[in-house]
């Protein structure tokens, strides 16, 4: 008996740190550079560095917030115009700044992952605060992530488990 509550004791840590990796679900091959790009990604974001961003974009993402483009028919931006865009959109408050980031989930789609994170944002004098969805996808040792949008916000909270969609 006492072998027994020693043992659960012992691998009630193993079992919870499993049931709590994010990452389970992403195939090995991809981890190291899902985790990698998601933690740029984020970075970029919060500390809208839109020049480091332009190189882990989707092709389109700063025509529409929440379109990403992966038939290559959007038209392009140039880095400089996709700098311009996303600085223009924080400065006239038509796009929001990431303030904080917390992976809930990563799951498998067609062709690559559905992130989700409960996340602050602002606009303007404008808080927000709610679950936020985006796509990654990995080709060749390489990640792109799509634009960010909420799907659950204010006044819900992040505890939410269905989108307002």
């Amino acid at each position: 008996m006492l072998a027994r509550r020693t043992l659960l004791l012992f691998l009630l840590p193993f079992l919870l740190a499993a049931k709590t990796d994010r990452y389970e679900q992403v195939s090995p091959a991809d981890r190291a550079v899902l985790h990698s790009g998601l933690e740029r990604y984020v970075q970029d974001q919060i500390t809208a560095n839109w020049s480091d961003l332009f190189e882990i974009k989707i092709p389109g993402y700063a025509i529409q917030t929440d379109y990403d483009d992966l038939s290559g028919k959007t038209p392009l931006l140039s880095k400089e115009d996709f700098v311009a865009t996303m600085s223009e959109g924080v400065s006239n408050g038509s796009r929001p700044v990431l303030q904080s980031f917390d992976l809930r989930s990563i799951t498998p789609m067609k062709g690559g992952y559905e992130i989700r994170a409960c996340s602050k944002a602002q606009r303007e004098s404008f808080h927000f605060q709610g679950i936020v969805k985006f796509t990654a996808y990995i080709s060749d040792g390489r990640v792109q992530f799509g634009s960010w949008v909420f799907v659950v916000s204010m006044p819900h909270s992040c505890s939410q488990k269905e989108d307002s969609e």
